[in-house]
């Protein structure tokens, strides 16, 4: 077999093994935190999108190829995931060729295995939010970003520009990975050669943003005011590289093989190789930045981190390769490496809220005209996609549809002043982190002053369902 059928032959395997182990539990966990809202938003009209935009974290593209998705396929479970799964399944094998096309095919395997068993990447696989396409982005952008600098050509310059657009038009941290590239650039020791053929791609990348950068200096300027996350703490540091490697044995592994590939560097008095020092910049100073900017503007979330966690598993998988100079012993810690992934992988990864039960309960409620509310409000889209899909699919009356049927989003009590909650003596009440919109919980306090509390469900790990009936 030639080298490009080898590479081929390996890639199809590869691509063939994700789809399959991140199609067993597609569905699992049912459908909830910001799935909901993305799909709810993406089967809407594109006015009611453009509005929607202007509030959002996230650029649009991902939300646009969700609509013309489900357009074709529908809203259940399986439609919905399986575009995040596909663009999870390809970012696998763009991981292989860039380790094989640019180290050797050792790197690029073990590359790919990390990541193919990490079960943070099968949740986002399994996410129908925009993380997965992010990442498989990410990782095209970067090996466009070097076939440009083997080969100057309008093609190369046409499609590093294309990807770095979809790029920032699926997340706005997109941003970060162009910023890899031109330090990566100042790294290079051919930089007179090549900033040129650079310049003129991201000169086409900002033209082709131009639609969107009013709304990302307006987005910027609400998170410099503060965001939901909090300031992160130093032990992040840590907790964040466990979730990449899904346990602390691999984790602690991990550390040890990338020091102790440092040490043997200082040692040995080597040079870096330039697409090494590129994975570094990658690694440790995109994820040292955010980690520094977070005490500015908090954004040291793992889901934020999806990009930074590739060059981590290059740097594993060519830490080994440069230790070890035997190739048997190359292969053996690799072979270590790859099985200690696969038995501690989680292929059902994600939060375990029991949605579809709340739905249940809420409908066996709702058939005894018992008041049911909401806190937060936005919570509407979980349950309305469990509860009934044709009220969720109706978007523009899904509220209306609820209150029907006696069921009331609410963040505070004045928006219940028409619901009629004292024609009824029994009232429920189901927190899914009120404390969000109402720290104080002056709803909940409001709902209690003539009621009593005679039941607390708290099954549904962060959801809490209070049952109160009038002293």
């Amino acid at each position: 077999m030639t080298i490009k059928s080898n590479v081929f032959v390996w890639s199809f395997g590869i691509l063939i093994l994700n789809l399959i182990i991140k199609f067993v539990f597609i569905d699992y966990p049912p459908i909830g935190g910001d799935e909901p809202f993305t799909i709810f938003f993406a089967q809407s009209d594109f006015t009611t999108l453009y509005e929607m935009f202007q509030t959002e974290n996230n650029p649009p593209l991902y939300t646009l190829l969700l609509k013309v998705w489900i357009s074709f396929f529908g809203i259940s479970p399986l439609s919905v995931r399986f575009l995040p799964t596909i663009f999870s399944s390809l970012t696998a094998v763009a991981l292989f060729n860039f380790g094989t096309k640019n180290f050797n095919f050792r790197t690029g395997i073990l590359t790919s295995l990390i990541f193919t068993f990490s079960s943070y990447h099968i949740f986002f696989a399994h996410e129908t939010r925009p993380y997965a396409l992010f990442g498989l982005l990410s990782v095209v952008s970067m090996i466009t970003f070097f076939n440009l600098k083997r080969e100057f050509s309008r093609k190369n310059i046409f499609l590093l520009s294309l990807f770095n657009s979809l790029l920032i038009y699926t997340h706005f941290f997109g941003f970060f990975m162009l910023f890899v590239q031109l330090l990566s650039l100042c790294f290079d020791s051919e930089f007179k050669l090549n900033w040129k053929r650079y310049f003129i791609s991201w000169t086409l990348t900002a033209i082709l943003y131009t639609p969107y950068l009013s709304l990302l200096f307006f987005r910027f300027g609400q998170a410099s005011k503060g965001t939901w996350v909090d300031e992160p703490t130093i032990t992040e540091l840590y907790n964040n590289l466990w979730k990449f490697s899904n346990q602390p044995l691999n984790t602690v592994l991990f550390l040890t093989i990338l020091v102790t590939a440092l040490v043997f560097f200082i040692i040995r008095k080597e040079k870096f190789h330039h697409a090494s020092w590129t994975l570094i910049i990658w690694f440790l100073g995109m994820y040292f930045l955010m980690f520094g900017l977070s005490f500015k503007i908090p954004m040291f979330l793992d889901r934020y981190l999806v990009y930074i966690s590739f060059a981590y598993y290059f740097l594993i998988a060519l830490s080994v390769d440069y230790i070890f100079k035997h190739k048997r012993w190359k292969n053996i810690i690799t072979v270590v490496i790859a099985i200690l992934m696969v038995v501690t992988t989680n292929l059902r990864a994600g939060n375990e809220r029991k949605h579809d039960e709340i739905a249940d309960f809420v409908r066996l409620k709702a058939s005894k005209q018992t008041p049911i509310i909401l806190c937060p409000d936005w919570y509407f889209r979980t349950l309305s996609y469990h509860y009934n899909k044709k009220y969720f699919i109706d978007y523009k009356n899904t509220i209306s549809c609820l209150k029907a049927e006696n069921i009331h989003p609410a963040n505070n009590f004045e928006e219940l002043s028409n619901s009629n909650l004292e024609d009824s003596d029994t009232l429920i009440f189901i927190d899914t982190g009120s404390k969000l919109v109402d720290p104080e919980g002056h709803l909940f306090n409001q709902l209690s002053t003539s009621r009593k509390i005679i039941g607390k469900n708290q099954d549904y790990q962060a959801i809490t369902i209070f049952t109160l009936i009038k002293d």
